[in-house]
């Protein structure tokens, strides 16, 4: 290359490099800041020090949510009722930092003109330190789609866009707490449903070290933790429709609950006792809440599965390492004993490193081990398979027997499981097949050249 060629691409490279880092300064310059075309801010406000909201619309009573000193927001009027944090939370974000569209005029006096005098809507935010601002929300302009707004004591008029107006347009129905069952889901260790004259009763010994959920009532057996998890998240998040709360009322509550036919009653405890007891009325589902004053309408779809059979809270695994890093499998097949260690990332047996892939496909196997149904058979025979498998960094133990029943298998667990679980004999024939299957390494390595 000609030097005067090399150096013009010295030059435009140069020159490229320093609009790249111009680039890269004025972005990061941007950041926390209003966007280029967006009209002055009109409201600043940190919303971790807001303590205290007072919305009142034109003509009614203000509603006012304050929080405690343990931080717990609560309506206190026009009626003192729990607040749902997130709404409250949404609307000290909404004010923290709100842009206008544009200033309509810089020193406005006639606000009544704009529906500011009075406001369609005030918002008054009080922060923790006492100091209180108040946002007017007025008509909506004749075009653009935007609402006049106006902070109390900056003589400017502003537009404010309408999905802005929105975040503040609340009344009590949005900021009510609506879970109908409030409980701390970490400290759960209860559940019982109640259907008719069947119950469920559903524990968890959180003190223990290795905590789990098991099946009480009617038997003592293993629960299925994906469905249990599906029912806790289920009661964690029933809640009551807005619009229900804000439709008329119902007439006579009590004698309307009273009359409905019951559907199921769930007990709770974290720490203290809760319930929730759901009722139908023709098509009309009414729940009463321990921890929510009155008796209200839901929807079938918030109640649906609360009256599920106590078999579908029970597992059909038979193993519950589940995707627990074991350390030590023993089978037992008609009287022969095999016994695989672990060591770091290496599986052994008598002394002699196994094959990894054989032996993740016995795991596998091990592990996947799922009853047809759940036996009415008696434990009678003797066991012919035993699978005993030692997990939890050599903390838990359990063990499955299997026994011959006609042309099927018994399985049992060990722990405390009174359950009895029917296999068919396919799948015994399986597991017997996969342990044969795991070779020495050295061995599966000779199998592989071949």
């Amino acid at each position: 290359m000609k030097p005067a060629r090399l150096l013009i691409a010295v030059v435009l490279l140069a020159g490229l490099g320093g609009g790249l880092w111009w680039s890269n300064k004025q972005e990061a310059a941007k950041q926390g800041q209003p966007a280029a075309d967006a009209g002055p801010r009109i409201l600043k406000i940190a919303p971790a020090t807001v303590n205290r909201l007072e919305i009142k619309h034109r003509g009614d009573t203000p509603v006012i949510v304050a929080s405690d000193e343990h931080g717990i927001w609560q309506i206190t009027s026009p009626e003192k009722l729990p607040a749902d944090s997130a709404s409250v939370t949404a609307l000290a974000d909404a004010a923290g930092a709100l842009d206008s569209q544009r200033v309509v005029d810089a020193n406005a006096t006639d606000l009544a003109s704009y529906g500011l005098a009075p406001a369609l809507i005030e918002v008054a935010i009080t922060s923790k330190d006492g100091k209180m601002v108040k946002l007017l929300i007025g008509e909506n302009t004749p075009v653009g789609g935007n609402v006049y707004a106006k902070v109390d004591g900056d003589p400017r008029l502003f537009t404010l866009p309408a999905k802005d107006k929105a975040a503040f347009d609340k009344d009590i129905v949005d900021f009510r707490e609506k879970h109908l069952l409030n409980f701390a889901q970490d400290l759960l260790n209860r559940i019982e449903i109640v259907t008719g004259t069947k119950a469920i009763e559903i524990t968890r010994d959180n003190k223990a070290q290795d905590p789990h959920w098991s099946v009480v009532k009617p038997l003592a057996t293993r629960a299925d933790i994906m469905r249990v998890e599906d029912l806790i998240s289920k009661l964690r998040t029933l809640s009551l429709d807005p619009n229900a709360l804000r439709r008329t009322a119902i007439v006579k509550p009590e004698i309307a609950f009273a009359a409905a036919a019951p559907i199921s009653i769930i007990r709770i405890n974290d720490g203290s006792s809760k319930s929730l007891e759901i009722r139908k009325s023709k098509e009309d589902y009414f729940a009463k809440s321990s921890t929510m004053d009155g008796i209200f309408k839901v929807a079938k779809t918030e109640v649906e599965g609360l009256d599920r059979p106590a078999d579908e809270y029970r597992t059909k695994k038979l193993m519950d390492f589940g995707f627990s890093d074991a350390t030590r499998i023993e089978v037992n097949d008609s009287g022969k004993t095999t016994i695989f260690d672990k060591a770091g990332d290496k599986w052994s047996s008598a002394g002699k490193p196994m094959d990894a892939t054989s032996m993740q496909a016995f795991i596998e196997r091990v592990r996947d081990l799922t009853a047809a149904d759940f036996s009415q058979a008696a434990f009678k025979a003797p066991a012919v398979v035993t699978v005993t498998v030692t997990y939890n960094q050599g903390r838990t133990r359990e063990t499955v027997e299997l026994a011959p029943a006609g042309a099927k298998f018994v399985a049992r667990h060990d722990g405390g499981d009174t359950a009895l679980y029917e296999l068919t004999a396919d799948v015994v024939k399986q597991l017997q097949q996969s342990v044969g299957d795991v070779r020495p390494e050295q061995t599966a390595a000779k199998e592989k050249k071949k």
